[in-house]
């Protein structure tokens, strides 16, 4: 959907691109560049610490295997707890990879996960700052551009088969049908204006 000096809020966290978020400022989403949720994992590099040491996530379950190094309660811990972020991010880094597949191959128009800015309407803002439960600034822009609104539900960072997250894919990329607006994710492109910080 095409939208012209609409207002949005975006949640804003602390990263290599803050000194642009000033009052007054225009900052251009046109032009299709990675945003900073996905320059994170082009350069992610998983890896495990196991007695002090870093291994690679294979080499390392190879050491665990052989080596039987879990058998220690708080090395286990420590194992488990890098393996569960591992874990998590992998299924981010894999959904992302599909679920912009299929926006290219089938929903061009929209705006890309990969570059867009996240935003939010106003009675959704205390839903979100929740969500995402860390420290940030928020700020109410104006948005010209286009904007898609998403139903966040289908953003499950799980493992799952291929084909499964297609299909979420799929109900991600055709829209919102109203049904809960708090837990909607708009994505939007375009010139973003801050108007003021929240």
């Amino acid at each position: 959907m095409n939208v012209k000096h609409e207002k949005f809020y975006h949640i804003h966290r602390t990263n290599e691109l803050s000194h642009l978020w000033v009052v007054g400022n225009k900052i251009n989403f046109t032009t299709r560049q990675m945003n900073v949720f996905n320059k994170y994992y082009e350069s992610y590099y998983p890896r495990i610490t196991i007695d002090g040491n870093v291994y690679p996530m294979s080499q390392a379950l190879d050491i665990i295997c052989n080596r039987k190094l879990y058998a220690s309660e708080s090395n286990a811990e420590l194992i488990v707890k890098q393996m569960q972020s591992i874990t998590k991010e992998f299924a981010i880094y894999l959904r992302e990879n599909i679920f912009e597949e299929i926006r290219a191959n089938y929903f061009p128009s929209l705006p890309s996960r990969k570059s867009c800015l996240w935003v939010c309407d106003k009675n959704a803002l205390d839903y979100w700052k929740a969500t995402l439960g860390h420290e940030h600034k928020v700020f109410e822009v104006s948005i010209t551009g286009t904007i898609h609104r998403a139903d966040q539900r289908f953003l499950n960072a799980e493992i799952l088969p291929s084909e499964m997250i297609r299909e979420n894919a799929f109900n991600y990329w055709t829209g919102c049908d109203g049904a809960n607006p708090i837990e909607e994710e708009i994505l939007a492109e375009g010139i973003v204006e801050i108007i003021r910080e929240v």
